[in-house]
């Protein structure tokens, strides 16, 4: 019988944590690493046991060969007095059930996004040919920096090669079927696993994880597909049914299997769940729908990857959420489009309007509004040729930045004193050092550490010293305050406070809110957030730091990180409009200057005599990747996206963003002209008619939504041919146009509308996406809703047929005008693209045109007749610029 103090090799044992799936699990200390560990011990019954010796042994195989933050760490493996066991990661925090039990049904953001951490780790898993096949609360962990573990792969089953696709399958084998540990229900026997007699859970030492009994079929009954559990044949999609079972039960606290027999566990799984609003009216019926695809009992029914299961389900939470862009480098793992650095606009390092382009606003064109003389002209601090941004004040003139350039981010400190002087390189690790600010001490700077292999860590680095010491586990902002910590753990909906003694969660936002950057006020007293929700733009809010009392204010913020005055009684953001002042009691709001646009966040002296702030954006431009010269934008602008190639090789683009965006047209041989401006808006979608004429697009975020079509000559008509905000994706066809819909469940639809605005129409009765049209052959490109499976659509007859196979994960889809060549950026962040000739017999084979660099992403696409294709490549650029207040005043 193992005790305290005794040793398993050179482990010592501390305690007893409880009850693991198929063992004993102990706290033992690894004396020559010195780190605390669990261990696994086979139960000493099961040790001569070769189906248990055999599952332990997969399940260290399994977790070994995975490397990423979400998988416990497996450390080694051997035997104690013929006892097998498994030596893995220690890590503080409560399964799932736990946390249900604990807090009660969660809110449809923290359900999804908790559910995305464990997908975005089975994902990994499913690409190196391993499937969990026991996915259930018990078995995955929140640790206490708010991070998921994906526990117990016992049940895990690894196929020859790894698994991109739902096509390929595992058929079981006799280890499997006849002798694997798992729960099972016999024909009307209970499906109650029975308790464990020690029941908390294997890392955590929390409580109430069952052990599982010994029988044929695989997985936990309620958690488990009817594939699994009549030991059938199982792919990814078998993982997706668990993932769907664990947000119904994140969302209402329930099981959406509750049946007490095998046979009535069948029927209620070949019937479908009662809906989750049903039984928690914050979740919206469209997640309903995602849901239930997920849990059905047709494996071919279910989203074909778990990661195509979460994109459908935040769809379902955001339908109209356009993407943004992603910063790419080493490690990189967190998009900045809801991070540091999210964009609500385009713009350069300072306002400019089309016609003019000056480096920086000037004392004619400012304007202040509560100041008798315009502040001085900006000026430049930093030409780093990288992209400088979330800059913070140390003491009255040092500052500390991140600078992203080559793939690779890391801390910088710059002393104003010495005007001209290059900025100092403070760190230099393989991974990224990001969201630097003021440590404890103005000899600190605390930031975001993140490893190669996604691990995050708040960080101070001590500048006397030169060196840098590692906190605790974080993956978003962070603001210390004495020695307190705020934290948001990633993009979530909850703010952490961490102390000595405890981290917790210190409140929570309202449903689709995520918290993006945390600034405590001068005196401490007051934290000043940016929130974002649905859409690109942010909203500020406070809340005292002794206790939460959170305040948020109707307004539009862009900035990625404000900054308080001295006074402690304004903070000042960036807006649409250029930098604004707002009173951090009331959130009355003045427009200060309208001339600058601090993208990449603010900062203030502690005098409040300089405020520097970044220019850091976005610059999207438009390559031909297969032309003459790859390497050199095709159109002089710093701000093109949704290219479209329409006949006689004109090519279509939008320009500018939410606040001044355009629709460009640049035919063969003539020049570029602007065809249709509109105001605040976002405009996306663009689709060329037959003869090219006229040019259709989508119009969101505005006073006027909906789809619009405009002649391409030129002349800025503007008609309106649909009227609601969520309308997108038009594409032409004869004298109809198809664009996308979303019906009341949250569904994408295809609609048919004539170009007269009238006979708009359901066109298929199927939720699809609409991509393209090939007009060779008179037929629409479609496709499911997370772009898993490609459709050709007739719309004479209204019938579908099979679309063409492409390398996933599929992104912008597009069809050059005369049917015969098909392009498809593919990757997470638009790595590549590929182009496919569609009037050559037999099977296409995809030939790769375009690989992005690791620190540029890739966007949207267009292919011409002749098979060359244009991507739009973003790169994040932009320096540090000082500025003054009026003379005689602070800021």
């Amino acid at each position: 019988m193992l005790q305290p103090g005794d040793r398993i090799g050179p482990l010592r044992v501390e305690r007893a944590l409880g009850a693991g799936g198929m063992g004993e699990v102990w706290l033992a200390r690894d004396e020559r690493l010195e780190r605390l560990v669990a261990v696994k011990l086979l139960p000493a019954e099961s040790s001569l046991d070769p189906a248990a010796r055999g599952r332990m042994l997969r399940e260290a195989r399994a977790a070994s060969a995975l490397k990423h933050p979400g998988i416990v760490t497996v450390h080694d493996i051997g035997d104690h007095e013929h006892r097998a066991y498994i030596v893995m990661e220690y890590v503080e925090g409560e399964t799932f059930d736990v946390l249900v039990k604990r807090r009660g049904p969660l809110r449809p953001p923290e359900a999804v996004e908790l559910v995305a951490q464990v997908a975005d780790a089975v994902a990994i898993a499913h690409a190196a040919g391993i499937l969990h096949r026991d996915l259930k609360a018990q078995n995955l962990m929140l640790d206490d920096a708010g991070r998921v573990k994906v526990l117990d792969f016992g049940l895990s089953k690894r196929t020859s090669d790894g698994m991109t696709t739902s096509q390929e399958v595992l058929a079981p084998t006799p280890d499997d079927s006849e002798t694997a540990m798992a729960a099972t229900v016999a024909p009307d026997a209970a499906t109650t696993p029975a308790p464990a007699l020690i029941s908390r859970n294997p890392v955590t030492g929390r409580t109430d994880e069952p052990l599982t009994a010994h029988g044929v079929r695989m997985g936990t009954p309620g958690w488990a597909p009817p594939e699994l559990m009549d030991g059938g044949v199982s792919d990814v999609r078998s993982d997706v049914f668990a993932l769907g079972a664990v947000l119904y039960h994140l969302l209402t606290g329930s099981m959406p299997f509750p049946a007490a027999t095998w046979g009535a566990l069948r029927e209620q799984i070949e019937r479908g769940p009662q809906p989750p609003s049903a039984m928690s009216p914050g979740v919206p019926r469209a997640l309903d729908a995602v849901i239930s695809g997920a849990l059905a009992a047709d494996p071919e029914k279910r989203p074909a990857s778990a990661r195509a299961f979460v994109a459908a389900a935040r769809a379902a939470l955001a339908p109209a959420r356009s993407r943004v862009p992603v910063l790419v480098g080493a490690g990189a793992a967190a998009a900045i489009g809801v991070g540091a650095l999210m964009i609500a606009g385009r713009g350069s390092d300072h306002a400019r309007s089309r016609t003019a382009a000056g480096p920086a606003a000037t004392s004619a064109d400012a304007a202040v509004t509560d100041a008798s003389t315009p502040p001085a002209t900006p000026v430049q601090l930093t030409t780093l040729g990288g992209c400088a941004y979330l800059p913070a004040f140390l003491d009255e003139d040092t500052l500390t930045f991140d600078l992203t350039r080559d793939g690779t981010v890391d801390l910088y400190t710059l002393d104003l004193q010495h005007p001209g002087g290059a900025p100092v390189r403070r760190t230099s690790a393989p991974g990224w050092e990001w969201r630097s600010t003021r440590g404890r001490t103005d000899r600190e700077i605390v930031f975001l550490e993140q490893t190669p292999d996604h691990q995050g860590f708040a960080s101070v680095f001590d500048l006397d010293q030169g060196t840098v010491t590692r906190l605790f586990p974080a993956s978003g902002p962070i603001a210390p305050v004495g020695d307190v910590y705020f934290h948001a753990p990633g993009v979530a909906t909850t703010l952490r406070r961490r102390d000595a003694a405890r981290d917790e969660v210190f409140l929570t936002l309202e449903t689709d809110l995520a918290v993006d950057s945390i600034v405590p006020s001068p005196d401490g007293r007051t934290l000043a957030m940016l929130v974002f929700g649905e859409s690109q733009l942010a909203r500020m809010c406070t809340t005292p730091t002794a206790q939460p009392a959170l305040r948020c204010f109707e307004m539009d913020v862009a900035s990625a990180r404000p900054a308080w005055s001295p006074d402690n009684r304004h903070v000042y953001v960036h807006a649409k409009r250029g930098l604004q002042r707002v009173d951090a009691t009331t959130g009355v709001a003045n427009d200060v200057i309208k001339t600058i646009q601090p993208f990449g966040g603010l900062a203030i002296s502690p005098s409040g005599a300089t405020l520097v702030y970044s220019g850091c954006n976005t610059r999207s431009h438009l390559h031909a990747t297969n032309g003459p010269d790859p390497k050199t934008p095709i159109v002089e602008d710093d701000y093109a996206r949704y290219p479209q190639f329409g006949p006689d090789r004109q090519l279509g683009f939008v320009s500018g963003g939410l606040a001044n965006a355009h629709v460009m047209v640049r035919d063969a041989t003539g020049p570029l002209r602007e065809v249709v401006s509109h105001g605040e808006a976002r405009i996306t979608g663009l689709a060329f008619s037959d003869d090219g004429q006229y040019i259709a697009y989508a119009v969101g975020n505005a006073a006027e939504p909906g789809i619009y079509v405009s002649d391409v000559g030129g002349d800025n008509t503007r008609n309106r041919i649909t009227d609601q905000d969520g309308d997108r994706e038009p594409v032409i066809l004869g004298d109809a146009i198809y664009f996308m819909r979303d019906d009341a469940s949250g569904a994408p639809r295809m609609m048919r509308v004539s170009f007269d605005g009238s006979n708009v129409e359901m066109a298929s009765n199927r939720p699809r996406r609409t991509l393209a049209v090939d007009r060779r052959l008179k037929r629409v490109l479609l496709a499911s809703p997370g772009l898993d499976f490609l459709y050709w659509w007739d719309p004479v007859t209204g019938k579908e047929s099979p679309g063409p196979v492409l390398p996933r994960p599929m992104g912008d889809i597009g069809i050059s005008p005369d049917g015969r060549w098909l392009l498809v950026v593919v990757g997470e962040n638009g790595e590549r693209a590929v182009r496919v000739r569609l009037d050559q017999p037999g099977k296409p084979e995809p030939e790769e045109v375009y690989t992005s660099p690791g620190d540029v992403t890739g966007g949207e696409g267009a292919i011409d007749d002749d098979g060359l294709t244009v991507i739009e490549v973003t790169t994040w650029a932009g320096e540090l610029w000082k500025l003054d207040p009026p003379t005689g005043s602070r800021w």
